[in-house]
């Protein structure tokens, strides 16, 4: 690479960027109509309040919204332009990324050439990280331009000096986190950097210690302080092997971080780090720490200007989107969103999830920290080769920005909530890669790079979307979203819906109660109520409720959501009348009910697959139907609703179909079908016959009774068999399933 500042031909530099476009747009093309319930949740969210700000029904004001309000009105004027579409707005995203890539090129031409310019939107083009956001209806595409644009700009100052770009830089900063919160430490470490290269002792002293934690030097003191950690914890537990011992004595990092106490050994750790820099590198800190607050002291005007400038960007699109709109904005976008993290231990969560999915052999769920990790094993590889050119202003914005979201601020271990420091990471690490004199060397380490980087995206494109993956992909969204959409053409409602992923309410363009969009967000707010999201429903009249994918796996991994949900479930089940339901035996599911003033006995629900009957009765019993013979693999079933009590149900799988007839009565339901079938019945209790003795081996019987200690069901059917203790197999054209108030003893 030469280090000439023009080094490619025009008609060469032309035809690099042409094919980095053409890239950029293959690669993404691809994931903008795809469907995935397990992370369209935010887009749901996104694309409803832009649709309801484009009817005059605001944030914050009419909509519990938790962002600032710069992204819902860019994103509203654009579907209002271009139409309204989760396609349509996963191109915004697409098109912001494409710009992004244009301050890329100018970013890396600022900082050497126009071949380092090029590369650098290369990076961008094929960042599986980037690739994603840049394919849906998330923030994250923005908060990229925003940090690009702040970044080039500071660039422009640490090369001139010229106040006038630090003044912009920090003005994008600024604007920046009118998009999302996450971007506040970028502008905090922003702000520091700037104040530090104000003067030459000042900007000496920051660049001595960035080159002094950014260094080989600094893998060796990481790794010998993390031996004699592990050692450590193995000796105390050794010595005092108690269960408080074993909770609380953690290396944090390579164990997860779960317990209020834990916290305090990442202090430790971060604390220890430091003396150990210090000591080792003979870092005195008091003097310098000394002269830096005497020489910012003296340039306070600088810190009022630096200061009015963050108030202009933050006031020109937060008091008239926000503020003005309504009074409960700061706390709705600011205040709330620190409940959500810890401060100190977002570095020692990435590392642990890290090395978990490597452990357990699901090694692309690192996607998203791909690029950052193979920077930095490239960069540290070059520099045990040969001496790498610093650049200082850099340093001292990535040492302060990873400082900011690593260790003072309370942000989430996500890869997009660190997105700005990642971004600056791309900047510098490149930069480290394209110096030195070993033009050679350099070059087969790009190479590999983009290799490696071509690799993964090429298994996005081909493997992501068909859920191939070990990365959460639900293949069927959308076939369960079109299933109900047909249904509801077919019957329609009238009346509010929540849906606990507002991408199903969007999608079918169902009325909502705009206060209930985020359901998410209102359990949040009200962890300490967990029947705060029901209780907001019914007292805004919502007559159906969609459960779906999401929130069933969300449940399983988040306490608070678990309660929140789990009440509002629990109501629907015991007062709710399915209308539709369908799921995929990978559970994968979409379900609608319509809830009305009395509750209801039996429940009737597509669950995996299966038929599922819960027998509200009896808190304990509940049975799950599906065909049996050849359909041992049940992929899919649907049951929808025709009128009061009467059902169809289908199974099928990749061969074949089955359908039925399904009556539900008040303390029983019955299948009927037009020919004679078999199935399987699945069930939670002991199975008996009618005269209370245990079913026989291969015998057939009538009727049998499935029971608890709470009540039983009785099943008739021309022929049935005990499969296993808890299956059990029925035939005939017609089979039922009774409530009956015996109980066993």
């Amino acid at each position: 690479m030469s280090s000439g500042r023009y080094s490619l031909k025009p008609s060469v530099f032309f035809l690099m960027l042409l094919s980095v476009g053409i890239l950029y747009v293959l690669l993404r093309f691809g994931l903008l109509g795809t469907m995935n319930e397990y992370v369209d949740y935010d887009e749901g969210t996104y694309l409803l309040i832009a649709r309801l700000i484009n009817r005059s029904i605001l944030p914050y004001r009419d909509i519990y919204a938790v962002h600032p309000p710069f992204y819902y009105f860019a994103l509203a004027i654009w579907i209002k332009l271009f139409g309204d579409s989760y396609v349509v707005g996963r191109l915004f995203s697409a098109v912001l990324g494409f710009l992004s890539l244009f301050l890329a090129y100018y970013i890396g031409r600022e900082l050497k050439n126009r071949t380092f310019g090029v590369l650098l939107a290369i990076l961008f083009t094929m960042d599986p990280l980037l690739i994603l956001m840049n394919s849906r209806v998330l923030h994250e595409s923005l908060v990229e331009l925003m940090v690009l644009l702040s970044l080039y700009y500071f660039i422009r100052y640490s090369r001139t000096f010229d106040s006038k770009y630090s003044y912009i830089s920090l003005f994008w900063a600024a604007i920046g986190t009118t998009v999302k919160f996450t971007m506040i430490p970028f502008l905090v470490a922003l702000f520091l950097s700037l104040l530090l290269l104000q003067t030459e002792k000042t900007s000496r002293y920051a660049e001595t210690a960035a080159s002094k934690i950014i260094s080989a030097k600094q893998i060796l003191i990481i790794v010998a302080m993390y031996l004699v950690l592990i050692a450590f914890s193995a000796s105390f537990l050794l010595a005092w092997p108690s269960k408080l011992s074993r909770i609380l004595v953690i290396v944090p990092g390579i164990h997860e971080i779960t317990k209020v106490g834990h916290v305090y050994s990442a202090v430790l750790v971060i604390f220890t780090w430091l003396i150990l820099v210090m000591y080792i590198f003979q870092i005195s800190y008091l003097s310098p720490l000394r002269n830096i607050v005497l020489q910012i002291y003296k340039r306070w005007r600088v810190v009022v200007i630096f200061l009015l400038v963050v108030i202009l960007g933050k006031a020109l699109i937060e008091i008239p989107l926000g503020v003005v709109i309504s009074p409960s904005y700061l706390n709705y976008t600011y205040l709330a969103q620190g409940s959500r993290g810890l401060p100190f231990i977002a570095a020692f969560n990435i590392f642990h999830g890290i090395l978990s999915a490597v452990e357990n052999s699901n090694s692309e769920l690192v996607m998203p920290w791909l690029t950052t990790l193979l920077l930095g094993g490239l960069v540290l590889l070059k520099s045990l080769k040969c001496h790498i050119s610093r650049e200082k202003s850099l340093e001292v914005l990535l040492i302060f920005s990873g400082f900011m979201y690593l260790v003072i601020f309370p942000m989430l271990s996500a890869s997009r909530y660190v997105l700005p420091l990642l971004i600056t990471w791309y900047v510098l690490g490149s930069f480290y890669l394209s110096q030195g004199k070993h033009q050679g060397f350099n070059t087969w380490l790009v190479a590999f790079l983009i290799l490696v980087l071509a690799l993964a995206d090429y298994g996005m494109v081909s493997n992501y979307s068909q859920g191939k993956l070990n990365i959460a992909m639900s293949v069927h969204a959308k076939e369960l979203r079109d299933d109900l959409s047909e249904y509801l053409a077919k019957y329609p409602i009238e009346g509010k819906v929540l849906s606990t992923n507002p991408m199903n309410t969007y999608y079918l363009n169902l009325q909502t109660s705009p206060y209930l969009l985020d359901t998410f967000g209102i359990v949040y707010l009200y962890s300490e109520n967990p029947r705060a999201l029901l209780q907001e429903a019914r007292s805004r009249n919502v007559s159906y409720f969609i459960l779906s994918t999401w929130m069933y796996q969300i449940m399983e991994k988040d306490k608070k959501l678990y309660k929140g949900y789990s009440t509002l479930l629990d109501y629907v089940l015991k007062n709710g009348t399915l209308l539709f339901g369908e799921s995929f035996n990978n559970k994968e599911v979409l379900e609608m009910f319509f809830v009305g003033n009395s509750s209801r006995n039996i429940v009737v629900r597509s669950q995996e697959g299966k038929v599922e009957i819960i027998f509200l009765m009896s808190s304990s019993l509940d049975f799950r139907v599906w065909p049996g013979a050849n359909f041992s693999q049940t992929f899919g079933s649907r049951i929808t609703r025709k009128r009061n009590g009467e059902y169809n149900v289908s199974w099928w799988d990749k061969y074949r179909s089955v359908n039925a007839a399904l009556e539900v009565q008040n303390d029983s339901v019955e299948f009927h079908m037009s020919y004679e079938m078999s199935f399987f019945v699945a069930h939670s209790g002991v199975v008996l016959e009618k005269s209370g003795r245990s079913l026989l081996d291969n015998h057939p019987y009538k009727t049998v009774r499935v029971c608890t200690s709470e009540g039983c069901v009785e099943i008739s059917a021309d022929n049935i068999t005990k499969f296993s203790p808890t299956i059990i197999r029925v035939s005939g054209e017609r089979f039922s399933l009774k409530y009956v108030e015996e109980t066993k003893d």
